[in-house]
């Protein structure tokens, strides 16, 4: 989600909290994806609402950049942090991603900066589908209607 927020691991023994930096959590991650294995850890932030929640856990795969596809959700490097953002655009060897929950920042990045892909969404014991063409194709909708998101936001000062 947002590059700035910290990763917490909770011992469900005695409840005890571990924040790692970002870039020692995220360079584990990729060390685990490539070694061709999937990565799971618990969102923290609102940027990818209403699709995704803080607290969500999701397991990540190394991204397919010969399958990538505007509405995917992507991890990838961004201004020496990570975001967890929706694929909105891609010309050549540049993609463009956005947080759903946001109404105006746009990250343009190299395509070797993206790190994985979502394979899939747990909210509690329920799995959500955000890996579907029909929820890509949501979310792309959702991402063009920013300009009405935003116009509501600031008359309504409500969180969309």
């Amino acid at each position: 989600m947002e590059s700035d927020i910290k990763n917490t691991a909770m011992n469900r023994l005695n409840k005890a909290v571990i924040t790692i930096p970002n870039a020692i959590f995220f360079e584990s991650i990729m060390e685990i994806l490539a070694l061709g294995k999937t990565a799971k850890f618990n969102l923290r932030g609102h940027s990818m609402r209403p699709f995704l929640h803080e607290n969500d856990q999701i397991i990540l795969i190394s991204i397919d950049l010969q399958k990538l596809k505007r509405g995917q959700i992507a991890l990838a490097r961004y201004q020496n942090n990570y975001v967890l953002h929706r694929v909105v655009h891609i010309r050549e060897n540049t993609v463009w991603l956005a947080g759903d929950g946001n109404v105006a920042q746009l990250e343009k990045i190299p395509v070797e900066d993206l790190i994985a892909g979502i394979q899939k969404v747990y909210r509690g014991k329920q799995e959500i589908h955000v890996t579907s063409r029909f929820q890509e194709l949501k979310g792309l909708v959702w991402y063009y209607l920013r300009p009405i998101r935003y116009v509501v936001k600031k008359l309504f000062g409500t969180k969309l």
